[in-house]
């Protein structure tokens, strides 16, 4: 209890340290914007949260030509940015290093100070949740224009000397909190005329070279890995569907992940009998995107693989639990969309909306929560089903 409180406090004094130096970084070190320079677009966050706003990009390149568009980004998803060619540049930015080390967070920012950018675009819709590392950029670098969401609540000191370096406050005119529906709002507060997709899209990759490590006859994808297990459902479900894919359709099956994910995709090959097969930490994630843009099917835990598939129309199936319902997904369709995609199978229960504080589930606990771990084999089952027959994909 003591420790836990201690490193509260040293976390805090960090922060505010660190903050001192954002600003002394301004007044000492930056250099100020030129007025021909380029835009600057700070996305300190995840893949799935990059694939939902990238059409926006696309449109970026119109609204503000001839400037050059540089996206800073997490570097989990800077491999992707540069595949989509919608930026003249793209920065990998460690965000936890910017977050804990001072010498890497003065090289980040003398790196982004030396840009000179005439306008800086903060996209993020919860500012508040990056306030040490994106918004340590709007700090230290001064531009022209410096744009990004309102505060939902604002009442630290802090947030209102930090909301006073922008130039403009997008205000929120959707009640709701899809994300998908807050970038479209974001593009058109901008003054973009011809607004990106409500949906999610990416171009085709340019992957040349790497594309030739992808197979060549009809495969569907499951990827059994999450951003916490408490989110992943499990192993031995993702194998079952496994089966029966294979059985039904005849393709071959990949299971997909990261290299961290290796032993679980082992996991789900071994219970699947030997009908699928892990290619986990083998591609890049360009290609990872590649391969299931190629892909007949795709099955999915709620991470940003479910979103890839749905920008490129991959038929998607993901097992959807309540913690964040609605916010990423479902999508908020337009009122003249067909059938989603992805499909979404839940287990419903009255908790929906808990931001991941289950009720029922210890939070160092390495299980599924409820809601995830609930969800039926057979339901989601007769949802690929239903998935595969629209596309004509069934025997």
């Amino acid at each position: 209890m003591m420790l836990g409180r201690l490193s509260s406090l040293l976390i805090e004094h960090r922060n505010r340290v660190f903050r001192a130096c954002d600003y002394l970084f301004r007044a000492c070190v930056a250099r100020p914007p030129r007025e021909d320079g380029p835009v600057l677009v700070l996305r300190p966050d995840g893949i799935g949260d990059f694939v939902i706003w990238c059409d926006t990009a696309r449109c970026l390149r119109d609204l503000y030509a001839p400037r050059k568009i540089i996206l800073a980004a997490s570097q989990v998803f800077t491999n992707l940015a540069e595949s989509t060619g919608y930026f003249d540049q793209v920065i990998p930015v460690d965000t936890f290093s910017l977050r804990r080390r001072f010498f890497y967070r003065m090289k980040i920012l003398g790196r982004l100070g030396q840009l000179r950018p005439a306008i800086i675009l903060h996209p993020v819709v919860h500012r508040d949740q990056f306030h040490d590392t994106s918004e340590a950029v709007v700090r230290a670098i001064p531009a022209l224009q410096v744009i990004g969401w309102a505060r939902e609540r604002r009442g630290l000191r802090r947030q209102v000397q930090d909301d006073a370096l922008y130039t403009q406050l997008v205000q929120r005119t959707y009640a709701g909190k899809a994300v998908n529906v807050h970038n479209w709002t974001f593009l058109q507060a901008l003054g973009a005329h011809n607004g990106a997709s409500l949906l999610p899209l990416l171009p085709k990759l340019n992957v040349t070279g790497e594309a030739t490590l992808l197979p060549d006859q009809p495969y569907f994808v499951l990827f059994p890995a999450a951003s916490s297990a408490r989110k992943c459902w499990p192993a031995q479900a993702f194998a079952e569907i496994g089966r029966r894919l294979h059985d039904e359709t005849g393709w071959s099956g990949w299971v997909a992940g990261s290299r961290n994910d290796a032993v679980l995709c082992d996991d789900v090959c071994r219970m699947a009998g030997g009908c699928v097969q892990s290619c986990a930490g083998k591609l890049s994630l360009s290609q990872f995107a590649e391969l299931i843009r190629r892909a007949r099917f795709l099955l999915s835990n709620d991470t940003g693989a479910v979103h890839i598939g749905g920008a490129f129309q991959t038929p998607t199936v993901c097992i959807l639990g309540g913690g964040r319902y609605g916010e990423f997904l479902p999508y908020k369709l337009p009122d003249d969309s067909d059938a989603p995609n992805p499909s979404c199978v839940i287990h419903p229960m009255p908790c929906f909306g808990c931001n991941w504080r289950c009720l029922f589930n210890d939070s160092k606990e390495r299980q599924p929560v409820p809601c995830i771990a609930r969800v039926d084999v057979e339901l989601v089952w007769e949802t690929v089903k239903a998935k595969l027959a629209v596309n004509q994909e069934l025997k």
